[in-house]
């Protein structure tokens, strides 16, 4: 979870009954905060995070690539 810019951790044990752990600070930065809604994703074994940073050159046109069929593309690069 976030705190500020802080990203926290908590270890969560559900087995035999609910106990979590103190928080402790994995990283911190300037990232985006949309005004609750979760501007970031975390990879299922938490080892990746995925954050959104405001964009400072306000005057730039916003653009998103995307990528279709990056598997051929990749299998192609690595021939």
């Amino acid at each position: 979870y976030r705190d500020g810019d802080a990203m926290m951790a908590v270890h969560i044990e559900a087995d035999p009954t609910f106990d979590a752990g103190n928080p402790e600070l994995v990283f911190e930065g300037e990232y985006a905060d949309s005004f609750g809604a979760r501007t970031y994703d975390v990879s299922r074994d938490g080892e990746l995070f995925l954050m959104m940073k405001e964009v400072e050159d306000t005057s730039a046109t916003p653009q998103i690539v995307i990528v279709q069929n990056w598997f051929e593309e990749l299998r192609r690069l690595t021939e």
